[in-house]
Formats: structure tokens, C-alpha cells, sequence
């Protein structure tokens, strides 16, 4: 019995150590995103976010805090219809809540105006992440 319970908090340790080192992960591919936003370095941010919307696992605070201080830089590329930041975006509904989340369905939302065709396309492809379209087509922000 004593071994058993063992492997299982040795195994618990393990998952939150490897769900620890994704997120550090993360946090490095975005640091050097924001810093050189090139194609290949949103492609590393792109594929670190999760596929799917989160119940648990998710970043810590400090994390969440760090990409909504850095959004402003994200916004301008959504609103210039950057492809890959718009992808990236998208993806960021894994991990978003409160107010990120709006102000990401609001500048994602915007693009519908800017490019119906990108904005139609990148909606397809991750549609799936969008819990509801309400807070992507009818928020534009506080203005």
C-alpha cells in the first residue's frame, strides 16, 4: 500500500512539473515574440498554446498579467491583419479570462470590419476555441 501511494504522489509531482515546464516554455517563446515578432517565433508561441479551451492547467496569474501588459503590441497586429498574430489570438482564448478575454474577443472582433475574409477564415480554423461568438461580433471595445 505504501508503494502505491508513493508512485502516485511521484507521479502528480511529475504532471505538475511538466505542466511547470510548458508554461516556462511558453513564457520564453513569448518573451522572444514580443521582442522579434517574426513568422518563426509566433509559430513557437502558436504551437506552445493549447489546442483546446483549459478546465485546469492553466497559466499562473503573473503569466496571464505579463501577456495583457504586452497586448497593446498584439492588438496592432490583429488590427494590421497579421496573419500570425491573429492565429495566435485565436489560440489565446485557451488561456484567457475576464477582462483579457474581452479585450481579446473585442480587437479579434474588430477584424471582421478590417478583413471579413481573414477575419471568416481564422474563425473556421479555430471555432472550437470560441465559447461563444457574443463577446467576438458584438463587443468593439470601450469606444
Amino acid at each position: 500500500m505504501r508503494i502505491i501511494v508513493t508512485s502516485i504522489l511521484t507521479l502528480i509531482t511529475l504532471a505538475s512539473l511538466a505542466q511547470s515546464n510548458k508554461w516556462t516554455d511558453f513564457e520564453k517563446a513569448w518573451d522572444k515574440y514580443i521582442g522579434q515578432p517574426t513568422h518563426e517565433n509566433s509559430a513557437k508561441v502558436y504551437e506552445q498554446l493549447p489546442g483546446n479551451t483549459l478546465g485546469k492547467n492553466l497559466p499562473d496569474q503573473r503569466l496571464t498579467n505579463k501577456i495583457f501588459e504586452t497586448w497593446s503590441q498584439v492588438s496592432k497586429g490583429i488590427a494590421s491583419g497579421d496573419k500570425d498574430v491573429i492565429k495566435i489570438g485565436f489560440r489565446l482564448f485557451t488561456i484567457a479570462d475576464g477582462a483579457f478575454q474581452e479585450d481579446l474577443g473585442a480587437d479579434l472582433g474588430k477584424l471582421i470590419v478590417i478583413n471579413p475574409k481573414l477575419f471568416l477564415q481564422e474563425l473556421k480554423n479555430h471555432r472550437h476555441l470560441v465559447v461563444s461568438l457574443d463577446g467576438l461580433v458584438g463587443n468593439y471595445g470601450e469606444e
